[in-house]
């Protein structure tokens, strides 16, 4: 690529280049690679995981019947600390099976003792209404329904309160109330991303931005996309570490049923110094800053220098916040080089998200 191709400018604006830091020059080209964070979840523990949330859903459904069942509900929902008033439904399961309600649920599961003991090892859980809409116009009233989401694929196994189940297409939007009932998407024990107004939400980033710089107007385009690059190909620093200051993206990539998106950015250096970056509650066609002094906003703990590049690539998220899984929707993907920092860059692969990365002090 030449140095006139890299001086294209980009719709989604930019910032002023990157000033050369000192001392970075002179630090040695190194890069230790790190493994990326998977999933361990194994097939076989995937199908129990899934016949024992399909108990849970219809059961709970089947609960719904009962108007205290759903004044139950309505008041978890509204007493909800995270984004888009989710429950976590594992957690209050377990802590209130002794209440009316948790015995309730558990009648209508008719779970066997060994479905019950794997209850307790089940995954972080939500329970909410994806759909705005429905969240506040329920009164706690019938008609209402839950759905399981069929493993980490489209579709849902809906359930209404008479025991009745049918399966439905994600972007199909129900005119009856749904709960979904799935693995959850965040993390909450990391409240910054978890809970509503976080900083690392959509409401907590919007709330920041009058206090950050602005994009500018003109960017660089990334380098021509190709497959991750061993480590190592080319020069790094350690004495900065890249970090995300800004991203927006393009789409919904979460069907109706799955919520609004969760943005997971993950980056490394000549194939090495991998981190990732995680945010809630993103919405499309907005634009979201970030303090550079935070850590939670790394996605390497290097940045590349001379010949060396920075490759990052942006997923929704499906569960567990920076987990890589197969079925993980991909925004898109870039190679950058030091000239690239501190400038907003296009993706590719789709290429349905922007962003802006920074060299700062770890």
């Amino acid at each position: 690529m030449t140095p006139v191709q890299l001086l294209t400018p980009l719709v989604f604006g930019a910032g002023a280049i990157l000033s050369l830091l000192p001392g970075c020059a002179a630090d040695p080209p190194t890069s230790v690679p790190s493994s990326p964070v998977t999933s361990n979840q194994t097939g076989e523990n995937a199908v129990t995981q899934q016949a024992l949330l399909s108990k849970l859903g219809k059961g709970l459904a089947i609960a719904l019947a009962d108007p205290a069942m759903r004044s139950w509900i309505r008041s978890r929902i509204d007493a909800s600390p995270y984004v888009e008033w989710r429950i976590p439904f594992r957690d209050v399961l377990l802590e209130e099976a002794d209440r009316a309600e948790g015995r309730r649920v558990a009648q209508a599961t008719q779970l066997t003792a060994a479905e019950r003991g794997r209850q307790k090892a089940l995954p972080p859980l939500e329970l909410y209404f994806p759909i705005p809409q429905h969240r506040t116009a329920w009164k706690a009233a019938e008609p209402v329904q839950v759905a399981v989401r069929i493993g980490h694929s489209g579709s849902y196994s809906v359930y209404a309160v008479n025991g009745r189940s049918w399966v439905t297409a994600g972007d199909h939007v129900p005119s009856v109330a749904t709960l979904v009932l799935a693995e959850s998407e965040i993390d909450y024990t990391d409240r910054e991303s978890a809970v509503r107004g976080g900083s690392r939400t959509g409401p907590g980033m919007d709330a920041a931005q009058a206090r950050l710089p602005g994009p500018g107007d003109m960017a660089l385009p990334p380098q021509e996309e190709a497959p991750p690059p061993p480590a190592p190909t080319g020069g790094s620093s350690t004495s900065r570490h890249t970090r995300l200051g800004y991203f927006k993206t393009t789409r919904y990539h979460d069907d109706w049923l799955g919520g609004r998106d969760e943005v997971e950015i993950f980056g490394s250096v000549n194939g090495g110094y991998r981190e990732c970056a995680s945010r809630t509650d993103v919405q499309p066609n907005r634009d979201y800053y970030f303090p550079l002094d935070n850590s939670s906003s790394t996605i390497a703990t290097a940045i590349p220098w001379g010949t060396g590049t920075l490759y990052l690539e942006a997923f929704e998220d499906d569960d567990g916040r920076c987990l890589r899984r197969s079925s993980d929707d991909r925004y898109g993907s870039a190679f950058l080089r030091i000239e690239h920092y501190g400038l907003i860059v296009g993706t590719s692969s789709p290429g349905d998200i922007a962003i802006r990365v920074s060299a700062e002090l770890p």
